[in-house]
């Protein structure tokens, strides 16, 4: 791997490029910017460069790119400051099965396997591919020691090279989705089987391109996937996302509210790629056009709700719940719900009381429903 560094203005991720008059800082400058906090560029010297690392501004995040040597991004490692030094969050390996393409291409056309790593020991590893469903799996890990590293010095970049270098796997061709699988499996190293659904924290065990699967189903009045649970509730329809019991210590408890928060923002991300900016529902009372669906959301103390509009006769909407009884400190789902509830403009069903509640026991009699 290559030790031999400059520091770009400027980089462009396409093409490799580094962009700016002059387009390479001064390694003085570029000490002097890592120093001050600044935002900072390192490339790994060469044509195409080996790997790209970005550090954004007060060394919050360090983001390392490795490349092929086609210029084909291969993996993506992710790094924040927790206070203690770096953790790594999140591990992108892409594979390509057609060949390698040369260059770079939107993740959703390739094989990826994602690591979501927490400080409590819970990963997230989610096998995405172009074509068929999606694998997700949680576990426990025996240990999160090997996520843990340093925050470097300027020009100490070789620790932090080392700790997230992809491994030799087949990345490009047919042999690809057997080192996918490879690369899954791996990233899973865990004590006894997290996979199963814990009281005090649940998460629904499919990715984020399955639950939206799973949304667009329901719009149109099909079987979902048994993996993402769906509760009828006359002509609303509520997808449990995840839920968080009290009872955890401090560190748990952020932690999971944080793979929360990460689950909401990859469905907001998804929804508004398919239908725009969504639109957040007035929960304070003071709009009566939304009426009993509106009234049902704070009884169930929705917390934040945003809807889309899927079509003319669908509204999806994202909500957050907190402090909701039951011992729920934090919830997620998704409803479909008829688009009149949310939109003047269209049409919707009479409807006189709404009911869009869920608990742990909704998803446990559908899961027994479903295993006889």
């Amino acid at each position: 791997m290559s030790n031999s560094v400059r520091y770009p203005a400027q980089f462009e991720t396409s093409r490799l490029q580094a962009l700016g008059d002059p387009p390479y800082l001064e390694p003085d400058d570029a000490r002097k910017r890592y120093a001050e906090g600044k935002s900072l560029r390192v490339v790994a010297d060469g044509n195409p460069p080996e790997w790209f690392l970005l550090v954004s501004p007060n060394r919050h995040r360090f983001t390392l790119t490795f490349y092929a040597p086609t210029g084909t991004p291969i993996r993506e490692v992710a790094w924040e400051a927790d206070g203690v030094g770096l953790f790594c969050r999140r591990i992108i390996d892409l594979f390509y099965p057609d060949g390698d393409p040369g260059g770079r291409v939107p993740y959703a056309q390739v094989l990826s396997v994602t690591q979501q790593i927490s400080t409590d020991g819970v990963i997230e590893v989610t096998m995405a591919s172009p074509v068929g469903d999606d694998a997700f799996h949680e576990a426990k890990l025996n240990s999160v020691d090997r996520y843990r590293g340093a925050v470097p010095g300027f020009g100490g970049w070789c620790a932090l090279l080392v700790a997230s270098a992809p491994p030799a796997l087949e990345r490009f061709g047919p042999h690809a989705p057997d080192s996918a699988k490879e690369a899954a499996d791996n990233g899973v190293r865990r004590e006894g089987d997290g996979a199963a659904a814990r009281p005090a924290h649940w998460r629904v065990s499919s990715s984020v391109d399955d639950i939206m699967r799973a949304v667009d189903a329901v719009a149109a009045g099909a079987p979902t996937a048994t993996a993402v649970p769906v509760l009828s509730r006359g002509a609303a329809h509520v997808l449990p996302l995840a839920l968080r019991r009290n009872g955890d210590d401090d560190r748990s408890a952020d932690e999971q509210r944080r793979r929360m928060d990460v689950l909401a923002g990859e469905i907001r991300d998804a929804c508004e790629h398919r239908a725009g900016q969504g639109i957040p529902v007035g929960l304070d009372g003071s709009d009566d056009s939304l009426g009993s669906y509106a009234a049902a959301l704070r009884a169930e103390d929705a917390s934040e709700a945003t809807f889309w509009e899927f079509g003319s006769t669908n509204a999806v909407v994202l909500v957050r719940q907190r402090d909701h009884g039951d011992g729920v400190s934090d919830a997620l789902s998704v409803h479909v719900v008829p688009a009149g509830w949310l939109s003047p403009r269209r049409d919707a069903p009479a409807v006189g009381s709404v009911n869009v509640g869920w608990s742990w026991k909704d998803i446990s009699d559908q899961r027994a429903g479903a295993d006889t």
